[in-house]
């Protein structure tokens, strides 16, 4: 049920950082909002090179 609760907190989470994204890639440019997408990704523990597992 924990587990649960962190995966909804997580995808929300998720959902928000693509939405800022978006906007940042369309404000500056792509290679900044890639940029700091990957910060907010490593931030949660995100490691998109090894499948999205978490680094925890």
């Amino acid at each position: 049920m924990l587990e649960s609760f962190d995966l909804k907190l997580k995808s929300k989470q998720l959902l928000e950082i693509a939405k800022i994204g978006v906007e940042k890639a369309i404000e500056t440019d792509e290679a900044t909002a890639t940029d700091w997408i990957n910060q907010q990704l490593e931030n949660l523990g995100i490691d998109l090179k090894n499948g999205g597992e978490n680094k925890n």
